[in-house]
């Protein structure tokens, strides 16, 4: 919390985020309404991807109960360093419900993350390659090569567990110090395998995150036309949110605040080449969106049924 806060600090004291620009977007009925309807709708959409997961691959999961797992795991991102804290307490009490899938519960939030960072950087590599054609701008060709090898890494890497060539290659590793945590990689992998290898559970997941971040890129975007900013266009958007959102599971502050500020600050001028308070004033505003949604996740683990209950049903 210390971090976020000393970034702040130089982000506002830099002329990059106008705090009374940021309140305006919420003390005005219009624009905080649809603020708040666009940031429910990317909850939704990633609650619903979840939700297909644990219910293709592990038992029956209700929609309801989903959604206040969500809700929580949000509740706690705002607690815990990086954008993905709270994916440890939502693993947490799925295992809680599950007492015979308890592994597989867990790696259901894994196999959630590994999915949908490919799409995001599958989003930011395509709208970047097409940027780079249109705008002749130094940064944006060097962003658009780094995002290409990470996306062709990152492609590499699952095609090792999908075909299974990941594991065997464990396998030979015989140095025993690495023993223990290779064998327990070896008892995630068949779950990670076996659902990434069912083709419509994986493009639904896949598509539901590009889904999700094209809900941000409006969120963003709106952001723009409220404050003024004309120069901003829906594409330069899009190519750099998921790139943003990445940087932001980085676990250095809760939810990412002060990170993301200075992530997109940084990625927004890699693509127009200009320097504004747009980037940390949109990120600021999701933020500010998300936390307003995520107090019913603290009222919801207020009240809910504690493992112990759950055990003793």
């Amino acid at each position: 919390m210390i971090v976020a806060a000393v970034i702040l600090v130089v982000i506002v004291r830099s002329g990059h985020l106008d705090l009374k620009v940021l309140t305006s977007l919420f003390t005005s009925w219009q624009s905080a309404s649809v603020l708040l309807v666009l940031a429910a709708l990317n909850f939704l959409l990633l609650t619903i991807r979840w939700f297909d997961l644990v219910n293709c691959t592990l038992s029956e999961l209700s929609f309801f109960r989903s959604v206040k797992l969500n809700l929580i795991a949000n509740f706690f991102n705002f607690v815990f360093p990086s954008s993905i804290g709270g994916d440890l307490v939502r693993g947490y009490y799925l295992a809680q419900d599950m007492h015979s899938q308890k592994m597989k519960a867990a790696l259901s939030v894994v196999l959630d993350r590994v999915i949908g960072l490919y799409s995001l950087i599958s989003l930011s590599a395509v709208t970047l390659l097409y940027l780079s054609f249109q705008k002749d701008v130094e940064s944006l060709r060097v962003l658009t090569g780094s995002t290409l090898l990470l996306f062709l890494g990152y492609s590499f890497f699952l095609f090792l567990i999908i075909s299974g060539i990941g594991k065997r290659i464990a396998k030979m590793i015989t140095w025993s110090v690495l023993q223990k945590p290779l064998n327990f990689l070896l008892s995630c992998h068949d779950y990670l395998q076996e659902s990434m290898r069912n083709v419509p559970l994986f493009l639904r997941t896949f598509f539901a995150g590009i889904f999700s971040q094209l809900v941000v890129a409006v969120f963003f975007f709106q952001v723009g036309q409220y404050i003024g900013e004309p120069q901003v266009n829906f594409l330069d958007v899009l190519s750099v949110i998921p790139l943003g959102f990445l940087v932001m599971s980085v676990p250095i502050a809760p939810a990412g605040i002060g990170v993301g500020q200075v992530a997109f600050l940084f990625l927004i001028k890699q693509v127009t080449g200009v320097s504004s308070q747009f980037g940390p004033t949109a990120i600021s505003a999701f933020q500010v969106a998300l936390l307003i949604w995520s107090l019913f996740g603290g009222w919801f683990y207020l009240t809910l049924r504690k493992p112990k209950e759950l055990l003793e049903e």
